[in-house]
């Protein structure tokens, strides 16, 4: 029964009430809503207006996207991770340029004199010679005297 723009229905035991509410100011004319013959065949459905009053179930469509709101507090840190692979060597990089050559070092003392080796073998002897040239004869000596006869 309407009591001051307000449709009140108790629950069976007479304890509490659910109700609707009309606007507080003057509406444009009466608004009827026939309501649908069944409950709606699944669950999170919601009743949907064909615009006449005729009200239907029906599976709730997505809204728009509402405005992104403000970023919240970072958390805390999580705990550090296992430590990963290591990665592959690196390209072996360019020589450097060579360095100054350093002072020459004291020479060292001369060392020991080594044994004599022994005497070789004895040549082959060469062939003889050829004969010289006779030498001038000399001159005759005296006549020795004459003998007993």
């Amino acid at each position: 029964m309407p009591i001051g723009g307000i449709l009140e229905l108790e629950d069976g035991a007479g304890s509490f009430k659910v109700g609707f509410k009309a606007k507080d100011t003057a509406l444009a004319g009466d608004v009827i809503w026939e309501l649908p013959d069944a409950d709606g065949g699944t669950s999170g459905q919601v009743l949907m207006t064909n615009s006449l009053g005729k009200l239907s179930w029906t599976s709730q469509a997505a809204g728009a996207t509402g405005a992104t709101g403000d970023t919240g507090a970072a958390g805390a840190a999580g705990d550090t991770g296992a430590t990963g692979d290591t990665g592959a060597a690196g390209a072996t990089g360019s020589t450097g340029d060579t360095g100054n050559t350093g002072n020459t070092g004291n020479t060292g003392n001369t060392g020991n004199t080594g044994n004599t080796g022994s005497t070789g073998s004895t040549g082959v002897t060469g062939t003889t010679g050829t004969t010289g040239t006779t030498g001038t004869t000399g001159t005759t000596g005296t006549t020795g005297s004459t003998g007993a006869n």
